[in-house]
Parts: C-alpha cells; sequence; structure tokens
C-alpha cells in the first residue's frame, strides 16, 4: 500500500510507503472489507501528511480534499492543527447518527440543549475510548445524580427509558460541519 498526495490537477506531489510500525498498529483481522478499506485509508492520513510536512512544509496549501473514508473527528482534528483553512471531504453516514443528532439541538456555542425548552446540557467531563476521538460529554438538564448513576427526571421524557438523555460534542467538530467555505 502507498499513500499519493496530489495538487488540484492530479499533479503528484508526495507519494508515502507506511513502514513496519503502522502496519504493526493496524488490526489482523475485519468483518468486511469496507472495514479494512476505511480502516487502512483513515489511518494512512496522518503518516502520509506528516512526511510530507518534513519535505515540503506547509507554506501555500490551504484546501484540503478527500474521499468520505477520511471523515473522522480525529483527522478534522490533524488537518486543523497542520492550519487548513477549507477542509472539503463528504460526510461519512458512519460518522452520523441522524435520528440522535437532530433530536438534540445545540445553542451558538455548540453545546447540547434540551428539546423542549433549550436549556443546556450539563457538562459531564470527556470520554476517549480505544478507537475512538475525544469527545466532550453533557447531560440531560433534567437528570439527577444518585449513587453514581444518572436518572432522568422530566415529566415528559424525550426518549422512552429512564436513563438521562446523554450527547457528545468534540472539541474540533466545528471543522468537519462548517468546513470554511462560504456560499
Amino acid at each position: 500500500m502507498q499513500s499519493l498526495i496530489t495538487n488540484g490537477f492530479g499533479i503528484p506531489l508526495h507519494i508515502h510507503f507506511p513502514d513496519e510500525e503502522f502496519y504493526k498498529n493496524m488490526p489482523n483481522t475485519f468483518s468486511s472489507m469496507e472495514e479494512q478499506k476505511y480502516t487502512f485509508d483513515n489511518a494512512s492520513l496522518y503518516p502520509t501528511l506528516s512526511s510530507f510536512w518534513k519535505k515540503k512544509g506547509n507554506n501555500k496549501f490551504k484546501t484540503f480534499l478527500a474521499d468520505s473514508e477520511f471523515d473522522s473527528y480525529d483527522n478534522y482534528s490533524f488537518l486543523n492543527e497542520l492550519g487548513f483553512e477549507k477542509v472539503l471531504i463528504p460526510i461519512n453516514s458512519r460518522n452520523s447518527n441522524p435520528k440522535s443528532s437532530s433530536l438534540i439541538p445545540k445553542n451558538a456555542e455548540g453545546i447540547p440543549c434540551c428539546p423542549k425548552d433549550n436549556s443546556p446540557f450539563i457538562p459531564d467531563g470527556t470520554c476517549k475510548g480505544k478507537n475512538r476521538s475525544f469527545r466532550l460529554k453533557y447531560i440531560c438538564p433534567k437528570s439527577e445524580k444518585s449513587k453514581n448513576k444518572w436518572t432522568c427526571t422530566c415529566n415528559e421524557k424525550c426518549r422512552d427509558t429512564n436513563s438521562t438523555v446523554t450527547s457528545y460534542t468534540y472539541p474540533n467538530g466545528d471543522l468537519r460541519l462548517y468546513y470554511g467555505c462560504v456560499c
């Protein structure tokens, strides 16, 4: 496998061949060919661009264009650190849950709010599981913590459950949704 960086005309600027360390960190088994392709494509972005930056530096690149396989919060964070002003990656449905995201609105500061009265959710720390992006956890404002467990106290619940509604935001999530293009 090799990675290729081209300019806007498709002219190759850099070819990167992942080293042995890259392959050691990759899983050995996959449930489907699609999962394998996603895993390798997504994981190859960091070593490829890092290698390119060491050789060329970023003195004129402002826009990044890639296919939806590169749609992950970690990649957007990395591209933001490199100074890209516009990141054009189609949103991949595997990173979106339209049902849950449409139920929980966000205020101007990006904090999730109650769909009933727009009261802001309560911050409840951070999360980062294995192979997961760093994210901030928020709990429904109409919840109470008892015996280290949150329970919903709302009379008209948003979901059919006694547990509370939880929402997550990502520190650099704005770049994913607002990628720098003005229409």
